[in-house]
């Protein structure tokens, strides 16, 4: 298994932070995370209760993101995933 990013860069915290923590319906609010790894920056917006599309095109990268939040049952609803190259996949509007 790879070293895998269990925690977001502290510049992400700060900013996810500074513009959005002081709302009240933090799901309401959903993040693209582009070649999201096994989750970092993914597990953190779940986990502050922000909904998630972790998108990755590594299927063996994307399994291990899938099996580290099979354990986190308070917040793994929060979290889509999509395996597929952004550079050639086209994203619904919002």
């Amino acid at each position: 298994m790879r070293d895998r990013q269990k925690y977001p860069n502290e510049h992400f915290v700060r900013f996810m932070a500074r513009n959005y923590y002081s709302v009240a319906d933090r799901s309401r609010i959903r993040v693209l995370d582009i070649g999201s790894g096994t989750g970092g920056n993914s597990w953190y917006l779940a986990k502050e209760g922000f909904s998630v599309t972790a998108l990755d095109k590594d299927e063996e990268t994307m399994g291990e993101l899938k099996d580290r939040f099979t354990h986190e049952k308070s917040f793994h609803s929060l979290v889509t995933y999509l395996t597929a190259d952004i550079c050639h996949h086209l994203l619904p509007e919002n």
